[in-house]
């Protein structure tokens, strides 16, 4: 007779009866969910109660006229989207792993990052890997925990990695570069004449960001320089969304921190300036701990290996 397996540790979570959680907080309507979900709501009330005793904590006080999350629902809420999003990770590896001819890397970045930037970064990794396929998707920073919680996308490239909130325990990030920033200008602009800039040049100019101050970890690290040189900057929102930083500066008197080489651009249009003294800008990759692919981990590897050569 087979010994019984026994276990140190409680019963983990039914994931079933997360998700299921997770869509009546979402709708808060048990109705809704159960439609959503194409259960009835007899079975979704049932899978809610399960959970509850099984936690020992009440989620969602139910009242005649609607539902609310507790704060113990809200706590839950918060971690079961990436935990979901990690289980459906690990699915996804298992079901190809030793599969070579599945070799297919996602990488997102946000509009802060160009292309050429991708490229360098990705140099080495194609020499080491020549049968993986890359694929490259751009995504706003608004979209960063959702775009790799979908799986659409491995890995996410930005230049510097936001808080994400009550779900950060489930990403982890490392910067994989540091390049160095310029000043873009219309090729008109007072400050275009000059051979370098200094941040203090700055102070008295609307400065071009991809994102609101709080939402954006790049927009943060830009108005922290502005501040550390003295100044508090003004900033406005491009409306060139999508596009590389250097064009939004065309044809106004407005500046925009860029990555790209010193010289003109833009076919004559725009002039970037170097700054002096040099400043740096991280650029970070961010991914979801669970479920990590065996080629995002080779491009990650990669790319820490070329850091430290």
């Amino acid at each position: 007779m087979k010994a019984a397996l026994h276990y140190d540790e409680p019963m983990t979570l039914d994931l079933r009866r997360v998700a299921a959680f997770v869509a009546i907080a979402k709708e808060l309507n048990v109705t809704r969910a159960a439609e959503r979900l194409h259960v009835t709501q007899q079975a979704l009330s049932a899978s809610l109660n399960e959970l509850e005793r099984h936690l020992g904590v009440r989620l969602i006080d139910r009242t005649p006229r609607q539902l609310r999350l507790t704060p113990a629902g809200a706590v839950l809420l918060a971690e079961a989207v990436p935990l979901l999003a990690s289980a459906a990770a690990v699915e996804r590896k298992v079901a190809t792993a030793g599969s070579d001819a599945s070799g297919r890397l996602v990488l997102a970045h946000s509009p802060a990052i160009a292309a050429e930037e991708i490229y360098r970064l990705l140099a080495d990794f194609r020499t080491a890997q020549p049968d993986a396929t890359v694929v490259l998707e751009k995504f706003y920073p608004r979209e960063l925990s959702s775009i790799l919680t979908s799986g659409r996308a491995n890995i996410a490239l930005v230049r510097v990695a936001p808080r994400l909130g009550g779900d950060t325990a489930a990403f982890a990030t490392t910067p994989v570069s540091f390049d160095r920033l310029r000043v873009a200008v219309n090729a008109e602009h007072p400050l275009a004449s000059k051979s370098y800039i200094a941040l203090p040049d700055l102070a008295q100019y609307e400065i071009v960001v991809w994102a609101s101050p709080g939402t954006s970890g790049y927009t943060s690290f830009l108005t922290s320089l502005c501040r550390s040189s003295g100044f508090e900057p003004n900033v406005a929102v491009s409306p060139n969304q999508g596009l590389p930083p250097v064009t939004s500066v065309a044809g106004n008197k407005r500046v925009a921190f860029v990555t790209d080489p010193a010289g003109m651009a833009l076919d004559g249009a725009v002039r970037v300036i170097t700054l002096e003294p040099p400043v740096y800008a991280p650029l970070e990759a961010v991914w979801l701990r669970a479920g990590l692919s065996q080629w995002a981990q080779r491009f990650l590897d990669t790319v820490r290996t070329a850091r430290h050569e």
